[in-house]
């Protein structure tokens, strides 16, 4: 799996925090990036070189890796994705200033919506994408362990 942050810039620009996490887990008491347990990329942040294919090999104990640029809700860049063994799968996101993610050797996975009040949650949590992914994706994998 590469991943290419394609820009006409020298850098990646327009988020305040652009990172990448290798998931192992969720935590259905936090939202943002803090429900999604697992270990931050060295690799992909806000300093990663542009234009580049980086290799995703830093951890192999994940169920799924998470692409988050924040600037501000609407702006906001969520691709989750897991690994593919076709080369040919490639993930195209771009961002809300014309830059795009090109992710080859992966499936981009869904971030189906919460209802507001969902389980007596406040909006901070029905509206977070990162929680809305761990309780899609992620909370059935854990309940399946009970």
């Amino acid at each position: 799996m590469k991943i290419k942050f394609v820009t006409h810039n020298l850098k990646v620009t327009g988020f305040k925090y652009f990172w990448l996490k290798y998931v192992r887990g969720f935590d259905p008491t936090v939202h943002c990036a803090k429900c999604l347990l697992g270990d931050y990329s060295q690799k992909v942040n806000l300093f990663m070189p542009v234009n580049t294919e980086i290799e995703l090999n830093e951890f192999s104990d994940y169920k799924c890796l998470y692409l988050c640029g924040v600037i501000g809700y609407v702006n906001n860049l969520h691709v989750p994705f897991v690994p593919s063994d076709n080369e040919n799968d490639i993930i195209t996101a771009e961002t809300y200033r014309g830059d795009k993610v090109i992710i080859t050797g992966a499936k981009r996975l869904p971030i189906p919506p919460l209802e507001n009040g969902y389980n007596g949650l406040s909006r901070a949590f029905t509206s977070c994408r990162n929680y809305q992914f761990g309780v899609s994706y992620l909370l059935p994998m854990q309940d399946d362990k009970h």
